[in-house]
């Protein structure tokens, strides 16, 4: 049925639970089977991190389509990747990889000339790689083409390990103008020699072609620009040809073949040597010669070298354009995030930026607030996170990132007076409020009711958000306000019994009100949950929504730090069955 979304423009369901074969139209007609073929309008198809299985549609991409990112990457997909995709002319990312793939590469993977980022790492890949050498633009190609021993990524050609390839080192390679980035590590079967003009390709910065079998000599001579790394060990090298005995040497990795056997001078000692530490995370805006000592919960604020409590959170960059991460990528990450969030540049500090196992970028950021300000007031924190929780900050090269925030702890407000004021504030109020108690005692019985009333009518005053309206009620049509302990009941305290599904936003229970009513019970995770105004903006709007078609809001419940949805439930099935069973009814009437 998601091909009915026909205007759809940007679908991301990574990161869930999903299974099943990936939906296609037999007939790119029938609206019962309707699948992503259908929606050519979408740019971005992200279906990462889930369990989808079978074979990828000949279908999913084609040339009446808008696409320009495919993310299938950690799936259970199975079959060999279809040829059809080469017509999707206007894909500039390609994510394959970590799924269970076999056969070939197919050769009209080299008609995507627009494509930047191919990954096929880690399937079960076989066979030699097609010629790529009209993919120009293949220079910042994130993608692992996993073809077990192969790593290959254009402009990133970035890993095809864990496949099996069995060839000389590609020749076409050295005419790819725009590669930065080549991996092709873990028992890929590449041999031969490399030619001495692939090192002498002006952007290349990072190589990976570690376990293969790769021999003769390592003839770096031409390449008189710096690399970030050149990982060859465990291959057969017997000599190696560098411009000068330091140019490169530092990042070089021969560790594990012939060339290190043989001597012992201090040169092969050092290129010879484990090399790990050259993949250690980058950091930005720390400042070592600061030696303070913060208290727990502070950290050091570089800028100043005291104390403060930053604004913290991890970005995750899932389709990035490179493979290795350079101080001045880092610089120009902190440059986007001081001008997305409106700070000083000197505010940024990210003290870990490194690739996890799927070769996507985290990053770790601290926001300092400015000045001689110790922390963030409660707006601005809300004002930061729902700024990055926009995916906005997408310097050029890295792509959309996901944004999780770290928990963030305010102190209890203080009045800031002396000791003597206090003290006789306190002795001032205690005399007052002995007279007034004599006086209104039977008043405050009669108005606890109305006060707890009136507590429930301002549900959004527990947060103390610090808004002008954070404890106004909410304009609401029809749907009302649920104490934490109705719904608790209501649902057998959130029982596993009641559970009837999940999703990145939390989990559904099936609750039984006091009066009967069935309802359908949204619960947020904590790593889901909005602000205030955001959370009362979308009450007010879906008790508006009144359609034949729409589920209806009952109320919500924003006690307790939770935040509740209740809906109507649905006693006759998924909207899925529903959708389909009207759909085949007017077909038989027609």
């Amino acid at each position: 049925m998601i091909g009915l979304l026909e205007n759809l423009f940007w679908l991301d369901l990574a990161q869930n639970q999903l299974s099943g074969p990936l939906p296609y139209s037999s007939d790119g007609k029938s609206d019962v089977n309707a699948g992503f073929d259908n929606v050519t309008k979408a740019g971005h198809f992200h279906l990462n991190n889930n369990s989808f299985s079978g074979a990828i549609p000949a279908s999913i991409c084609h040339s009446g389509m808008s696409l320009v990112h495919l993310l299938l990457d950690s799936n259970r997909l199975t079959g060999s990747i279809p040829g059809e995709l080469g017509q999707c002319e206007n894909l500039l990312i390609m994510k394959l990889n970590n799924n269970q793939l076999q056969g070939a590469v197919p050769d009209e993977i080299g008609q995507l000339i627009n494509i930047t980022l191919l990954q096929l790492n880690d399937n079960q890949l076989v066979g030699p790689l097609p010629d790529l050498s009209n993919l120009t633009k293949l220079g910042v190609l994130l993608t692992i083409i996993s073809l077990h021993d192969y790593e290959v990524m254009c402009v990133y050609i970035k890993d095809l390990s864990n496949n099996l390839i069995d060839e000389d080192f590609p020749p076409w390679m050295s005419s790819l103008e725009s590669l930065t980035d080549l991996s092709m590590i873990s028992s890929s079967s590449i041999k031969g020699q490399i030619p001495p003009s692939f090192f002498a390709l002006p952007d290349l910065r990072f190589v990976k072609l570690a376990n293969n079998h790769i021999s003769g000599t390592l003839d770096m001579s031409r390449a008189t620009h710096r690399f970030s790394l050149v990982s060859m060990e465990k291959n057969n090298i017997s000599n190696i040809e560098l411009v000068s005995a330091k140019t490169n040497s530092e990042v070089l990795g021969l560790q594990g073949n012939p060339v290190c056997d043989e001597g012992s001078l201090l040169f092969y000692q050092k290129v010879c040597s484990d090399n790990s530490a050259l993949s250690t995370p980058t950091s930005y805006g720390t400042d070592t010669s600061c030696s303070k000592t913060c208290p727990s919960g502070y950290q050091v604020k570089p800028a100043q070298c005291t104390c403060a409590v930053s604004y913290q959170g991890i970005l995750t960059y899932r389709a990035p354009m490179f493979l290795s991460l350079r101080n001045d990528s880092v610089q120009v990450l902190a440059a986007a995030l001081a001008a997305n969030l409106s700070v000083d540049q000197k505010q940024v500090v990210i003290p870990s930026a490194a690739f996890n196992a799927q070769n996507q970028l985290l990053v770790v950021i601290a926001i300092f607030p400015s000045g001689t300000a110790i922390r963030w007031d409660r707006d601005d924190v809300l004002r930061m996170a729902t700024i990055l929780g926009k995916d906005v900050v997408s310097p050029p090269g890295f792509g959309p990132p996901m944004f999780q925030q770290y928990p963030v702890n305010f102190p209890a407000e203080g009045s800031g007076l002396s000791t003597g004021a206090k003290i006789g504030i306190t002795a001032g109020s205690a005399a007052l409020l002995l007279i007034v108690l004599t006086v209104i005692c039977f008043a405050c019985l009669q108005k606890r009711r109305a006060y707890e009333a009136v507590e429930l009518s301002k549900p959004f005053a527990s947060w103390g958000a610090g808004g002008a309206e954070s404890g106004s009620m909410p304009k609401l049509k029809g749907a009302r306000f649920f104490p934490y302990a109705e719904l608790k009941k209501a649902t057998n305290n959130f029982s596993e019994s009641n559970e009837i599904g999940s999703g990145g936003y939390g989990k559904v229970y099936r609750g039984i009100l006091s009066s009967g009513e069935q309802v359908a019970i949204k619960r947020a995770q904590g790593n889901s949950m909005q602000g205030a105004s955001e959370f009362k903006t979308e009450i007010e709007l879906l008790s508006r929504v009144h359609h034949k078609n729409v589920v209806g809001l009952v109320g919500f419940c924003i006690e307790q730090g939770e935040q509740m949805l209740v809906y109507e439930y649905m006693a006759g099935g998924s909207l899925r069955v529903c959708l389909t069973v009207r759909t085949l009814i007017g077909s038989v009437r027609t």
